[in-house]
Formats: C-alpha cells, structure tokens, sequence
C-alpha cells in the first residue's frame, strides 16, 4: 500500500471493500480493495515512472464530476469507488 498511496495511511484502520477480478476473462488474478480515512490529503508528488500516470487525492464528493468529465476512465479504479459506495 506505501507504494500506491505513500505512508500516510500508517497506522490507520484498513476496512475491507471486497475484491476485484481484473480480466476474468484472461486472468486468475484478484485484487483485494481496502478504504482508508484521512483527515487530510497528503501531497507525495508521486508519478508513476512508465506510464506518467501522477498521484492525486480527490475528495468523495469530487469523484462523480471526474468520471462524468472523462478524466478517470481507469476501470480498477471505477470498480473500486463502486465497492466504495456500496460499503456506505
């Protein structure tokens, strides 16, 4: 987790959202999806080396323009805001 989110979340308490099976249709392979709180939003300045991809923190509520605009169209992180929002 320190290697997508830095070490903000140490010591934190993880709850567990459920699981994600990236490509079924290709792969085994399961992803387990865990939330964390934050009282704030920690800036690492983190890009990604390959693919450029860089590090923000977005609030819940400013989720749904980020989708509707286009601007996440990643389907791990689609699949895992909708176990988010489940678990609510």
């Amino acid at each position: 987790m320190v290697e997508e989110v830095g070490p903000a979340w140490a010591g934190a308490a993880l709850k567990r959202l459920g699981t994600i099976h990236p490509d079924s249709g290709l792969l085994t392979t399961e992803v387990t999806v865990y939330a964390v709180h934050l009282d704030y939003a920690p800036d690492t300045g983190h890009v990604e080396g390959i693919t450029g991809a860089a590090q923000v923190w977005v609030s819940a509520s400013g989720m749904p323009q980020l989708i509707g605009s286009g601007a996440i169209t990643d389907a791990m992180t689609l699949a895992a805001l909708a176990l988010a929002v489940c678990a609510r």
